[in-house]
């Protein structure tokens, strides 16, 4: 079980080219990571934006929105919705898959491709936000990713940070990192309208 504190903008179309720079030349640290291509599918639960299920590569992830704390600004162009969110993973060590064909083709299941890049950052206690190689086990730090997605035809994209720190206060440490994160952000202004997690995005779709 893996507790976070997250927050995230979604957007309709292709990464804009300013914020695709930002995200790989201007953002702290040289530690972006290689992009990522992938499919995940998840379970389109009609009006329900506390509970997100999917199947990522061979595992499932079942996310449970524990609290949703509003309003977070970081700027005066930037506010976003922080929530906190628990996280399971399950995992059959005798299958390369959790769920059977005949359940995922199923029209409850939802595939989002996606091309992400992320940059890791840990915030020790007492220290500074400061990037973060790679390989490196962190104890509290988070992540922040560039992602574009593609879902039923249409294109979207989101900037997404998410924390996490045992013992610690997370909203500290989301504070923390969005705030240096999002500094230099070129873009338009991003809003709490469009700021909520994947199960609320995918029931807007």
């Amino acid at each position: 079980m893996l507790k976070t504190a997250e927050m995230r903008w979604f957007y309709t179309g292709k990464v804009p080219e300013n914020v695709q720079h930002w995200f790989e030349k201007e953002l702290p640290g040289d530690n972006l990571r290689s992009r990522d291509t992938r499919e995940d599918v998840y379970l389109w639960i009609p009006q329900c934006e506390f509970l997100g299920v999917k199947h990522r590569e061979s595992r499932l992830e079942i996310k449970w929105r524990q609290q949703a704390l509003g309003k977070w600004p970081l700027s005066d162009r930037i506010v976003g919705n922080a929530e906190i969110w628990i996280k399971w993973l399950c995992v059959d060590p005798e299958s390369d898959t959790m769920l059977p064909t005949n359940v995922m083709t199923q029209p409850s299941w939802i595939g989002v491709q996606k091309q992400r890049q992320q940059r890791i950052y840990t915030y020790p206690p007492e220290q500074q936000v400061q990037p973060a190689p790679a390989d490196e086990w962190l104890s509290s730090g988070g992540g922040v990713e560039l992602t574009q997605l593609r879902v039923a035809n249409q294109d979207w994209w989101t900037l997404g940070i998410e924390v996490f720190g045992e013992g610690r206060d997370l909203l500290d440490i989301l504070q923390a990192i969005a705030t240096i994160v999002t500094a230099s952000y070129p873009g338009e202004t991003m809003t709490a309208q469009h700021s909520f997690g994947y199960p609320a995005w995918l029931a807007k779709l």
